[in-house]
Order: C-alpha cells, then sequence, then structure tokens
C-alpha cells in the first residue's frame, strides 16, 4: 500500500492534536488570511475549531490567534445547532448539545468574523474497520529503514465502491508518533480487497503497546492534504513567487479545512 506521506517543513507546518489540526501558511508579503480548521468525528467530543491567520513568508512572528463573533456547528440531519464557546485565544469547542458525530451525517460549520462570514459542510462517512496488525522485526539499513524495531503492518477490508478516502495514524504507548506528518491514501488500487500496508516509521520495541489509528476522510479533505503536498514538493526561494493555496471547503476567503470523520482503532502489544 502506498501512503502518501506530508512531512512538516517551515512554509507548511503541521501543528497536530488529537481533534483538530493547525496549519501554519506563510505568504510572500500579502494581506492576511483567516485560516479555519476542525474536524467532527464519531468519538466523545468536544470537537474543536481553530481560528488563525496567515503571516508574511519573512517574518519571524508567531501565528496570528483570532476571535469570531459567532462560531456555530450544525448537525443538519437532526436539526442541532451548537453555539461553541471560546476556550482559548483562537480555540472554539462545542458543547454537549451537538453530541457524538453521527454516521451519515451533514455538519455545516459557519463562522461570523466581522462582516467575514466563512461556512463550510462535510459528511462524516462510515469507516471500514482495521482487522488486525502485525510486527516485523527490521535492522537499520534493512528494506531502507532508518532504526532498528518492530515495524507495523496493518490489515483491513476494503468495500467494494469507488471513491473511499482514509487518513492513518500510529501511536506509541499513547503517544501520536506521526503529530507533525500526514499519511493519507485512496482505494484506487484496492477498491473492493483485501488491503495491507506497512507502516515504514516509528518502529516499536518490545513491550510497547501500538495503536493504529484509521479515519475516513471526504474527497474535498482528499484534495486538501494532495494540494498541501504539491506546495511542500514546490520548495524553492523567498524570491520565488508564492505556491498556490491548497483546495478548500471553506467559503468567504478562508484558507484551511473544515471536516467530519469516523474513527475505528486497533492496539496490540509487541512481544
Amino acid at each position: 500500500m502506498n501512503f502518501l506521506r506530508l512531512l512538516s517543513l517551515a512554509f507548511v507546518a503541521l501543528a497536530l492534536t488529537a481533534c483538530e489540526k493547525v496549519i501554519d501558511y506563510p505568504l510572500r508579503s500579502t494581506d492576511e488570511k483567516l485560516v479555519v480548521e476542525g474536524l467532527v468525528t464519531d468519538q466523545p467530543g468536544p470537537y474543536t475549531i481553530k481560528l488563525t491567520g496567515t503571516k508574511d513568508y519573512l517574518t519571524n512572528s508567531a501565528v496570528p490567534l483570532h476571535t469570531a463573533d459567532l462560531v456555530t456547528i450544525t448537525d443538519v440531519e437532526a436539526g442541532v445547532v451548537d453555539t461553541l464557546r471560546r476556550t482559548d485565544a483562537g480555540t472554539y469547542q462545542t458543547t454537549p448539545k451537538l453530541g457524538v458525530g453521527q454516521l451519515n451525517h451533514s455538519y455545516r460549520l459557519l463562522v461570523v468574523r466581522g462582516a467575514q462570514r466563512v461556512e463550510a459542510t462535510s459528511r462524516l462517512l462510515p469507516c471500514t474497520p482495521l482487522d488486525s496488525i502485525t510486527f516485523v522485526y527490521k535492522q537499520k539499513g534493512t528494506d531502507a529503514v532508518e532504526e532498528t524495531g518492530y515495524y507495523t503492518t496493518i490489515y483491513f477490508r476494503e468495500p467494494a465502491g469507488r471513491g473511499d478516502y482514509y487518513r492513518l495514524n500510529a501511536y506509541t504507548n499513547g503517544v501520536w508518533r506521526n503529530r507533525n506528518e500526514l499519511f493519507f491514501f485512496d482505494d484506487e488500487l484496492y477498491d473492493g480487497n483485501y488491503a495491507e500496508g506497512t507502516f515504514d516509521i516509528f518502529p516499536a520495541q518490545l513491550g510497547d503497546t501500538v495503536t493504529m489509528e484509521l479515519r475516513t476522510i471526504d474527497r474535498p479533505a482528499f484534495d486538501f492534504y494532495t494540494g498541501l503536498v504539491n506546495t511542500q514538493m514546490q520548495g524553492g526561494t523567498p524570491f520565488d513567487s508564492p505556491p498556490a493555496n491548497a483546495p478548500t471547503n471553506l467559503s468567504g476567503g478562508a484558507l484551511g479545512y473544515f471536516g467530519a470523520s469516523a474513527v475505528r482503532r486497533v492496539t496490540r502489544v509487541v512481544r
């Protein structure tokens, strides 16, 4: 299985948390834009929306944090509108009113900030379960691995029907190992088949507890992550023209992404 891997670099810095990601968009001498990031899942909340801003490519200042006049998330099918609470600078969280994300429900985000109105909708699609994980011991330099240890392979049945998209996370002893990296893929090569994929980074050691987490993402999220990969691959110097922004499902001139994901996990101790 080929995972599309996105490493964090200076100009596309990913600071991911368990429920949300914050993306630093340093732009070259341009007007600041609002960056909105958030995720609803089928796991217990609260769910978090982050409001930040772009910064000039040549500055070393911190990413600006923004306040909104109103932030809501609507469960479209249930007709529930939840007004999020501000919990920290640039951070808003859902209340118990929204409840846990439901499969096949659409969630609509609204952010009002002065005259700017930002909206996005994402559908929470079902996720196939991970059947199992196994470990293979590899020494440094074998199969191009950079560290000696036990490397994880995942197994799952990919549902029939093209158009499924996934993101994969790895945890060792509760620590999110790919916190600053994205691993995502589609079903183009695996549609309807039994799939396996080896996670050839972050080796575990004997006695470690390894958790692999599979999340569904929708096509707009896949396009967003792919856009980040393309931006990262452009490289260049501060004097080059700025790379194109990653595609977004947000209206109102904002950057970033609002999504919904089902989450499935499997855990095993290395023995």
